[in-house]
């Protein structure tokens, strides 16, 4: 699975939670989610026309309260509830909300597949953000064309990854090291009202061109 088409699977996850299910990737990690039609109610847990208006991380929030000691991600030697899940976005969204002035700003993913990927898009949406897949497989140019064309704001990575980060952002955008947060930050949510009509995510596409758009 790409991560195109993974992004858009757990954005469709995410803006239709309610009853939990398994969401499989293709290198045998499984994301369990709370998802949901809307039609339907399932285990005591309701959504309603007015709370299908909210914004993805506050119906994130009501499923972390309603089933938070679930697994949430199973897999890479890891087993995080929708609770450690939660809290591990929240320190995220913390240094994403310290770093980047005003709101709806992109933020770049350049991330393998797993759950720091999973945890940092739900960062993004926490601190009022649009995030953007940064393949790392992708060439750099590619990913250059799409870092500037987005606007990313600033870029999440990892250290194995640094390197390539450091290119996109230059010396003008800031940097967030995913395995570099501090230990005893803040792991509540972050103090900002995400807009529910504001966007959630960016995906580029080759298009017949070839070029990213």
């Amino acid at each position: 699975v790409g991560p195109g088409i993974l992004t858009q699977s757990l954005t469709d996850i995410l803006a239709t939670m309610q009853a939990p299910t398994r969401f499989q990737l293709a290198n045998n990690s499984v994301i369990q989610f709370a998802v949901a039609d809307e039609r339907v109610t399932h285990s005591g847990l309701e959504f309603g026309a007015p709370e299908l208006q909210l914004s993805i991380p506050s119906r994130f929030r009501a499923v972390v309260a309603r089933y938070g000691d679930r697994s949430a991600f199973v897999g890479q030697n890891i087993d995080l509830t929708y609770s450690e899940l939660d809290a591990r976005a929240n320190a995220l969204a913390h240094a994403l909300v310290g770093a980047i002035h005003g709101r709806d700003r992109t933020v770049g993913l350049l991330l393998e597949q797993g759950v720091e990927f999973v945890s940092s898009l739900l960062a993004t949406l926490k601190a009022g953000h649009c995030y953007v897949p940064l393949d790392p497989r992708l060439p750099r140019q590619r990913l250059e064309r799409i870092s500037t064309d987005a606007a990313c704001a600033a870029v999440v990575t990892d250290e194995a990854h640094l390197e390539l980060a450091q290119h996109l952002v230059g010396v003008s955008r800031p940097l967030i090291l995913v395995d570099r947060l501090p230990k005893n930050g803040s792991r509540t949510d972050p103090a900002v009202a995400p807009d529910p009509m504001a966007r959630a995510y960016i995906i580029f596409t080759s298009g017949s061109t070839g070029e990213p758009k």
